[in-house]
């Protein structure tokens, strides 16, 4: 039997006990409702989702790219951190780029940057960078340090 009803047009079937059939109703004419109760066993979860990289040991080999891809896909918050190992001379810039594709070599620069402390033991966090809308992300410097050590890392929660 056909129906005369719109292509996609969602339907709710109903046992009619008078006529013994199925009476078809559009749902335009129908509220649906879901109820939750945690006596019944219902339960809501809500999952975090998150994504992070680090690199450790970053010395004065590590030029451009310092902290290689991740995948940052429907994260929505993303901050770098560093962490000081051997005091550093010459210190740069960090920036977290990003990348709209999946694969390639697209990078745009972010407005989150942090430049590690010089002395060891000290930490640094960026300011976290919301809203953000990229599929892949990574930190660069413009050089290299002229010597020292320090840890990056990267995380992103959506």
């Amino acid at each position: 039997m056909s129906s005369k009803l719109d292509f996609g047009q969602i339907i709710k079937n109903v046992y009619d006990d008078s006529t013994e059939s199925l009476k078809t109703i559009p749902s335009s004419s129908t509220s649906f409702a879901i109820e939750l109760d945690a006596d019944d066993g219902d339960s809501v979860q809500i999952q975090g989702r998150e994504s992070s990289s680090n690199a450790s040991g970053i010395d004065n080999s590590y030029a451009n790219i310092v902290l290689a891809e991740f995948d940052i896909t429907g994260m929505s918050a993303n901050n770098i951190f560093s962490m000081t190992q051997i005091n550093i001379v010459g210190a740069q810039v960090l920036t977290l780029q990003i990348s709209p594709i999946a694969s390639g070599d697209l990078w745009f620069n972010t407005s989150l940057t942090i430049t590690p402390d010089a002395t060891a033991g000290n930490g640094i966090a960026g300011t976290v960078l919301s809203n953000l809308v990229a599929k892949r992300a990574r930190i660069v410097t413009a050089a290299a340090i002229t010597s020292g050590s320090y840890d990056i890392y990267a995380l992103a929660r959506g």
